[in-house]
């Protein structure tokens, strides 16, 4: 399960606040706040500091978002290698 929370901020940034594991439909979810942030043309930064797991598919997905701008914060160790592996090989 993942929580995501929408914390207040100043209206040109959003920061998500997500808790728990991002895997399976949580990853689609997920892209979908995204997409519709960066849309309404919110900087936005994600907090992973309550995310002790990501599959690949949300590696990747995050990886995608870091090249469109957005700010990832509060990184465990598992999580920082798992966004610093290229397509989850070693």
């Amino acid at each position: 399960m993942l929580k995501i929370t929408d914390d207040p901020a100043p209206a040109s940034r959003r920061t998500f606040r997500l808790e728990g594991r991002i895997a399976g439909p949580w990853i689609a979810e997920l892209q979908s706040l995204c997409d519709a942030a960066l849309r309404e043309g919110s900087a936005l930064t994600l907090d992973l500091s309550g995310v002790p797991f990501l599959d690949r598919s949300a590696a990747s997905l995050l990886r995608g978002l870091v090249q469109r701008r957005v700010a990832l914060v509060g990184c465990t160790a598992f999580v920082a290698e798992q966004l610093h592996r290229e397509n989850g090989s070693a």
